[in-house]
């Protein structure tokens, strides 16, 4: 029985300001002048620093991991054009554990618990008014507090690199709190006959997350194989947001809301004689609800190609990123009775790479490629 112990500590911090200087000009007696209701000079510092120490010890078939990392923020959010400013500092603890027992080579349980930090970035500070239409317009939150989560994890390995079919099972839970929501609502403003609506990001309620995650691979031979996921979850959130309408009415939200969530996705690796490998990642978004927002399901697809020439100096590769142009978000938004919104999104276009590699004097590195579009975590 072999007993072993690791400590590790260390330190890391990043430091960054943004100066962003939007200058609208209207005409005035035929000469252009700056707009101070629609210019803004913003200045925006964020600098944060962090310690951690892990504890590690293997005792045989037992092993446990015990960390704490110690973070502190400071951001400094200037609206110089508005001579609205405001300093924030935080600082938070973030405790880790973990814990595995080996029952064989080829089983082991293993619980995990992580706390985290999402920090505020400075497209949700910004307290500029970004106008999308007449009657519309996102403005950003300086007082925006960051959220944090905790994520409890119970996993069960069932194989190993020598196995055929590996699963991996994962009971999870996470919970986030005071996450960040958008909410819009009438300021009161009538443009047109028509009150004008802004959305703006709040702290509002928890969001939380059950489900069972698994991971599974199949080898059945040594020229195939593939790797699926399997991720479903049981999502409720919570929280209340008032205010006052143009007709002088409170306006309550209520974010009270559950619903079933969750994708599927498989990843397809064939490799020839020939030195030519091929990959394909299809993966399937579940349709998710909240409490004012649909999003449909979608599917897509990535691919690619690779063959060994010259006796394996070099490599034509060729990759297509969303095959099918399918790897959208549309949501729909209905903030009140009286307003709607469509949203189509895309993160990353539809795109195509041919390209070749040439190695000199070096071997060839396995190189798989890596298909990862999920969507965050806290985004259901």
């Amino acid at each position: 029985m072999t007993d072993a112990i690791l400590f590790e500590f260390g330190h890391e911090a990043t430091l960054g300001k943004i100066k962003n200087d939007f200058v609208n000009e209207i005409l005035v007696n035929g000469d252009f002048e700056i707009n101070p209701l629609t210019s803004n000079l913003f200045h925006y510092t964020e600098n944060w620093f962090r310690v951690f120490a892990l504890y590690n010890h293997n005792y045989g078939k037992f092993s446990y991991r015990v960390g704490l990392s110690v973070e502190h923020t400071n951001l400094d959010v200037n609206l110089i054009t508005t001579n609205d400013r405001t300093k924030s500092n935080y600082t938070n603890f973030n405790p880790s554990a973990s814990f595995e027992y080996v029952f064989s080579d080829t089983k082991s349980l293993s619980f995990a618990y992580r706390r985290g930090l999402q920090r505020v970035g400075y497209p949700r500070l910004n307290p500029f008014e970004l106008r999308i239409s007449e009657s519309t317009s996102f403005v950003g939150n300086k007082d925006l507090l960051p959220f944090y989560s905790n994520s409890f994890e119970l996993s069960l390995l069932n194989g190993n690199q020598e196995s055929k079919f590996i699963l991996n099972p994962t009971l999870y839970y996470r919970n986030y709190h005071d996450i960040w929501q958008n909410v819009t609502f009438e300021n009161g403003e009538i443009i047109n006959g028509v009150p004008k609506l802004i959305t703006t990001p709040k702290n509002i309620g928890n969001l939380n997350f059950a489900g069972i995650e698994l991971l599974s691979t199949y080898t059945p031979n040594d020229w195939l194989s593939f790797d699926s996921t399997i991720d479903l979850r049981y999502v409720t959130q919570n929280g209340i947001y008032e205010y006052t309408d143009s007709n002088n009415q409170v306006v309550v939200l209520d974010f009270d809301n559950a619903n079933f969530g969750g994708l599927a996705k498989v990843n397809t690796s064939i490799s020839l004689k020939n030195e030519l490998k091929f990959q394909a990642l299809v993966q399937y978004n579940f349709p998710s609800e909240a409490a004012y927002s649909k999003r449909e399901g979608y599917v897509f697809m990535n691919a690619s190609a690779s063959k060994d020439i010259f006796n394996k100096q070099a490599t034509l590769s060729f990759i297509a990123s969303d095959v099918f142009n399918s790897n959208r978000t549309k949501r729909t938004r209905t903030p009140s009775d009286d307003a709607i919104s469509y949203i189509d999104f895309q993160w990353k276009q539809q795109s195509f790479l041919l390209s070749l590699t040439w190695r000199f004097n070096q071997s060839k590195k396995e190189l798989d490629i890596k298909f990862d579009n999920n969507d965050e975590k806290v985004n259901n």
